[in-house]
């Protein structure tokens, strides 16, 4: 039997009931309440409570051996160059969004943590934040648009650091906007069929790109890849009245309700 109600935030799946942390209120959640209830088939085994719980991510991704370019979207007009650690004087770019892209990638291939001291329609400078000295690091990448295109080019640049950078091998530039995009990569390679849980992801990027991501940015890139690959979690929720339907239909005398409010 399967009910599903109008919650508050909260998720209940299989008996056992998950309070969002406060990583999560920085992304909008739909206003439901899901409730599974079956007589004995689903059990919470060490009931108890906890904020987040890998078992509810246990999904497969419907995918053949091969690659599907439908299963991995490339991002419009996205073409790749240049290698992510390479950067210099004279590097054009189609608009400005790729050359932040490629300069996000630079930045954490070479673990610099860097902040944007002038970015408008024409120029952009890019300064390391610097960590260590009292002396601001000379680290910098500036870039402007070409007079009458939408090219970028870089143009001043200095890539050497005084700073030592940060000792936790954080960098703000490994954010759930780039993320996702290297985990999508990792099951193309792969092959793979399912998406790893947000402590495999944060594990994984760190023995690749030797920085630490936050749970909170593996968990929300996570998210990301699954709405890429799947649907948003409104368009699952508008699925839910059909799954009903379906369950009364295929199992007589079951009881299935669905409620929404925002």
């Amino acid at each position: 039997d399967f009910e599903i109600e109008e919650g508050k935030g909260k998720e209940i799946s299989n008996g056992s009931e998950d309070d969002y942390g406060p990583e999560m209120v920085d992304r909008p959640l739909p206003n439901h309440e899901v409730r599974v209830v079956d007589n004995g088939h689903y059990k919470n085994v060490d009931n108890g409570k906890q904020w987040f719980d890998d078992s509810d991510f246990e999904d497969f991704l419907v995918a053949t051996d091969l690659v599907d370019p439908e299963l991995f979207p490339e991002p419009e007009h996205e073409v790749q160059v240049v290698a992510d650690d390479m950067i210099e004087e004279g590097m054009e770019f189609h608009d400005k969004t790729a050359f932040k892209k490629h300069l996000r990638k630079y930045c954490v291939s070479t673990r610099t943590v860097c902040r944007f001291t002038n970015s408008d329609n024409i120029r952009i400078k890019d300064v390391c934040k610097g960590y260590g000295e009292t002396i601001l690091c000379p680290w910098y990448i500036s870039a402007r648009r070409i007079p009458g295109e939408a090219t970028w080019s870089i143009g001043d640049l200095h890539l050497h650091h005084t700073c030592i950078g940060d000792p936790y091998g954080r960098n703000s530039c490994a954010n759930p906007e780039f993320v996702p995009q290297h985990v999508i990569n990792k099951l193309r390679e792969s092959h793979g069929k399912t998406v790893p849980k947000p402590s495999e992801i944060a594990a994984e990027f760190w023995i690749n790109h030797n920085t630490l991501i936050p749970y909170h940015v593996a968990w929300k890139a996570r998210n990301n890849v699954l709405q890429r690959i799947n649907i948003s979690f409104d368009e699952s929720f508008r699925l839910i009245p059909s799954l009903c339907e379906m369950i009364k239909r295929t199992n007589p005398g079951s009881i299935a309700t669905f409620t929404y409010g925002r």
